[in-house]
């Protein structure tokens, strides 16, 4: 090393130099893109995920405004229209709970999913579904009952 020009000592220098800031760029470029690839995990399993809780929330809570109302006015036109709101709400809870289903759940997650569609089919087909079935046969009694019982 001693023999070397200052010249040729610095030009290897500068490439040792070059070549560790290209090994440290190149690693740090790596991080950046497994980084990226995390929070994409995180957008799409649980920012979108809770989004559709949100919105099975809304519509739940929703179809059970509807059966008031049709408690509140059980004459046949507000019935209907209000049926007709309740059974698209109820189709698109199924497509959204579809939807979160097959987003990656924790078995935690999954455990509790498995239990919310078990108590929401009790729910929304023993408990709304039945109300408004009686209220557009007349039965304005036993939608009552099963507004307080099943619903309530």
């Amino acid at each position: 090393m001693n023999n070397l020009k200052i010249s040729t000592r610095l030009l290897i220098l500068i490439g040792l130099l070059a070549a560790l800031l290209t090994a440290i760029g190149s690693y740090g470029l790596y991080g950046i893109q497994q980084s990226n690839a995390a929070l994409k995990t995180v957008y799409e399993d649980r920012t979108v995920a809770l989004e559709q809780l949100a919105d099975i929330n809304y519509l739940m809570m929703r179809n059970r405004v509807l059966v008031m109302d049709m408690l509140l006015k059980p004459v046949a036109a507000n019935i209907q229209k209000r049926d007709t709101e309740m059974q698209a709400n109820v189709q698109k809870t199924n497509q959204l709970i579809d939807a979160y289903m097959a987003t990656y759940l924790t078995p935690e997650e999954k455990k509790l999913a498995d239990d919310y569609i078990a108590l929401r089919k009790s729910y929304a087909f023993d408990g709304l579904v039945s109300a408004a079935q009686a209220l557009q046969a007349g039965r304005t009694d036993e939608a009552l009952k099963i507004y307080e019982e099943k619903i309530s």
